[in-house]
This record gives structure tokens, C-alpha cells and sequence, in this order.
């Protein structure tokens, strides 16, 4: 099982290896919603694999699946538009954030996929470094992985000289 926590703006294929440099470390404002995503893939099937969140800021984190979308026609034909767009062919595209049935989900093989991690402080959390850890369970209760990131959260004070 790998697991490798990757910046929100990243998109990953089932059908590709990816090329993203592990994101282990971020800032946001006191108040500010802030995702990442955690990058999977395991060599054979998981069912009905559990997420835990190990972190001061559980209560403010909610965990979906990044599902993916077909598209028959990612690009016309006539445009060329080399260099600036991810993929021109047909095919299953990362779109659609998907709710966790009970913080359950299935990992199918052999295939890159993600899960979207949002982080959302409720009012009173205070600046400082917050450890998030992710860990993925099996229907036995058996770690198959896990990721961890940190999150720094500041506030911003604006003053008129």
C-alpha cells in the first residue's frame, strides 16, 4: 500500500503513474478552509477500508473521495492546444468529491486514486502547527497505511503606521 500526501491542485489518472512530489507541509490563516489530498494505491483489492484522523483538529477535518468522471471528448478536435491541457484523450478524468459512507471506502487495484482532505478551523482554534495523520484501516482493524502533514495556522494582524 502506498500512500503520499499531494497538493490539492494535483490530478491523478487510474491509468498513469504519477509524477507529484510528496506536500507535507502548509500554511493557512486562523478561519481559513485549507485541502490537501492523499494519493493511494494498493497492488491488490481493499474493502471497506476505514479512514481514522489522528489530530488536534479532527473535529475540523472531513475526509471525501476524489471520484472520477468519464469524458468522451476532452478535446475538439480542430483545437490545438499542446503544452497546456493534462490529457486529450477520452477517458476517466479525477472530478467529483465523493462522501465516505461512515469514513468507509473501497481501494481498487492497481490504480492511483485520492482522497480529498479539508481542513475547516472552527472559531477559537489557535495559531500554531498542527500534526494531521491519516490511517487507513482494514475491515480487521489492521493499519494498511498511512500519511502524516503538518499545518500551520497563523493569523494575520494588519496594522496602520
Amino acid at each position: 500500500m502506498e500512500l503520499i500526501p499531494i497538493s490539492s491542485l494535483a490530478k491523478l489518472f487510474p491509468d498513469e503513474e504519477h509524477s507529484e512530489r510528496p506536500y507535507t507541509r502548509a500554511s493557512a490563516l486562523i478561519n481559513e478552509t485549507f485541502a490537501f489530498q492523499v494519493a493511494y494505491r494498493s497492488d491488490f483489492l481493499l474493502q471497506s477500508v476505514f479512514v481514522r484522523i489522528e489530530s488536534p483538529l479532527e473535529n475540523s477535518i472531513t475526509v471525501r473521495r476524489v471520484g472520477l468522471a468519464p469524458s468522451e471528448l476532452p478535446l475538439r478536435l480542430h483545437e490545438n492546444r499542446e503544452g497546456r491541457t493534462l490529457r486529450t484523450t477520452p477517458g476517466l478524468y479525477p472530478d467529483p468529491l465523493l462522501p465516505l459512507k461512515n469514513g468507509v471506502f473501497d481501494i481498487p487495484p492497481r490504480q492511483w486514486r485520492a482522497l480529498w482532505v479539508t481542513v475547516d478551523p472552527v472559531v477559537g482554534v489557535s495559531p500554531g502547527l498542527y500534526p494531521i495523520r491519516i490511517v487507513l484501516e482494514t475491515a480487521a482493524e489492521v493499519e494498511a497505511g498511512e500519511v502524516s502533514f503538518e499545518l500551520i495556522i497563523s493569523s494575520l494582524l494588519w496594522t496602520e503606521k
